[in-house]
């Protein structure tokens, strides 16, 4: 169990149960002024224990902030992270009007929601799991992107394409199989399937860049997050693959996070 939790985390909690913003509760705390009812209270001390136990909050909420807008969240789906806003930073300025996306391995669908959210793009949303297809529909139905974007079940290593797109994206699972049992108990609350790449964390690069390569236009690109030591190795895969002009941005830590090429 936890010995704690931040503020900041209290605070997210009990705007949760008394359904006022993150700001009007810090407000209230600061000037001592009571936040919630002794109904609320009970719930909220449910809600801390689950934090406590090592529940991720944002299973707990329901819901976290990916590029400026909430999306669901829900157990045995990987929760948006932070650095992933890098990847869709990097490729909105490629994306032209009309282009069309393939989101691999999309999760709660926080990628290629946002690329069809802030470009005029149509989006394929991808994935092998059955928890993150329903949580990706649900996300679909929040942002009324029905007719803008696709959901379709889908095997990287077993299924293959009959389309060709603009853009290919991914942020797939990059840690070590040596690695995944160190990882944060938070994190280990999060599905392994999302998570293990194999040996080297490799796996699904080397395997999507070869296979779907076949899938871009002319003068189409991937791009990819990846681990805070693999861009490099990324890179080298795509030249492997004849792709040119490789390009691998920072994230705001001033990790490679992200990795760009061209067909």
């Amino acid at each position: 169990m936890k010995e704690d939790i931040s503020l900041t985390e209290r605070y997210m909690l009990v705007s949760h149960v008394t359904g006022e913003s993150f700001n009007q509760v810090q407000l209230k705390h600061k000037l001592g002024q009571q936040v919630m009812t002794e109904k609320q209270q009970n719930e909220y001390i449910q809600l801390l224990f689950r934090r406590l136990n090592g529940e991720p909050i944002q299973y707990i909420i329901g819901y976290t902030d990916f590029y400026g807008r909430d999306f669901l969240c829900e157990p045995n789906v990987l929760i948006p992270r932070f650095d992933t806003e890098c990847l869709v930073e990097n490729i909105l300025p490629k994306l032209n009007d009309g282009d069309t996306v393939f989101d691999l391995c999309c999760g709660s669908g926080c990628i290629g929601l946002t690329l069809a959210l802030e470009k005029n793009v149509s989006v394929t949303l991808a994935d092998i799991s059955p928890y993150a297809l329903a949580l990706t529909r649900k996300n679909l139905a929040k942002f009324d992107l029905e007719e803008k974007v696709s959901v379709i079940k889908h095997d990287v290593f077993a299924d293959n394409l009959g389309e060709k797109y603009s853009c290919i994206v991914s942020n797939p699972p990059y840690i070590r199989t040596s690695d995944m049992k160190t990882l944060s108990d938070d994190v280990k609350r999060e599905p392994s399937l999302a998570l293990d790449g194999g040996d080297d964390g490799l796996n699904f690069y080397r395997h999507m860049i070869a296979k779907y390569k076949e899938n871009l236009f002319v003068g189409g690109f991937m791009a990819f997050e990846c681990g805070y030591d693999q861009a490099d190795d990324v890179a080298e895969i795509f030249r492997e693959n004849d792709f040119c002009n490789i390009k691998k941005f920072k994230d705001y830590n001033n990790i490679e996070r992200v990795v760009f090429a061209e067909l």
